[in-house]
């Protein structure tokens, strides 16, 4: 080996690999914690958005998915409530709310999200809330 490899042979460079991909406008490999949350989001629009779907109806799912899974969201309102402020009869609102509650296999968060009980538990928790 010469005097020139042996000063070189204990040395390593860190190399910024993302940051040339970044520059060469290649995006950066995922790592697992986001290929997890894209899956994540990716069955929510899924959910949400069904082939065929009018715009209007993807809406009312997404309005059933959160009435479904965090309904303090919308302040713990009823189907009646969210009906007359959407302009579309609690019915059919129930329908659409059964239907998503079959696809996810999920009845709920709350056993009764609306009852007054639990608004009142849910105005207690909200003045609790973090802000981010």
């Amino acid at each position: 080996m010469g005097a020139g490899a042996a000063m070189f042979e204990n040395d390593s460079v860190n190399f910024d690999y993302d940051e040339v991909d970044k520059n060469l406008g290649n995006d950066p490999p995922l790592n697992e914690k986001d290929v997890v949350a894209l899956e994540t989001i990716n069955k929510i629009f899924d959910l949400v958005f069904k082939e065929k779907t009018s715009l209007q109806e993807s809406y009312l799912n997404y309005v059933a998915l959160v009435y479904i899974v965090k309904p303090e969201l919308i302040c713990g309102k009823t189907l009646r409530e969210i009906g007359n402020d959407l302009a579309i009869p609690k019915s059919n609102l129930g329908r659409i709310v059964m239907k998503m509650r079959d696809r996810i296999n999920f009845a709920g968060v709350l056993c009764r999200p609306n009852s007054q009980i639990e608004k009142s538990k849910m105005r207690e928790e909200e003045q609790y809330e973090f802000k981010y």
